[in-house]
């Protein structure tokens, strides 16, 4: 999910996508349940989707679940 973001001129590089728009990058998991499970926020518009997966699991405490899942429309958990 993609916020448009009001950033200082210094700092619009970072927060600039490919379509150069000013974004927050946010990254949401919600159950089937319609409870929200994961919510990381504030990352630059230029963040990649991957690099915000990878760092919700090394230091975001996101545990991808065990069963094959579907975790949003680009992920997928795999055994």
């Amino acid at each position: 999910m993609h916020i448009p973001a009001i950033v200082p001129l210094k700092e619009q590089p970072a927060y600039r996508n490919r379509k150069g728009t000013f974004l927050h990058n946010v990254m949401v998991v919600v159950s089937f349940d319609r409870i929200f499970q994961f919510v990381t926020v504030g990352w630059e518009g230029s963040a990649s989707d991957m690099r915000m997966l990878r760092w919700s699991i090394d230091t975001g405490d996101f545990v991808v679940p065990e069963k094959k899942e579907i975790l949003n429309l680009n992920y997928f958990s795999t055994d």
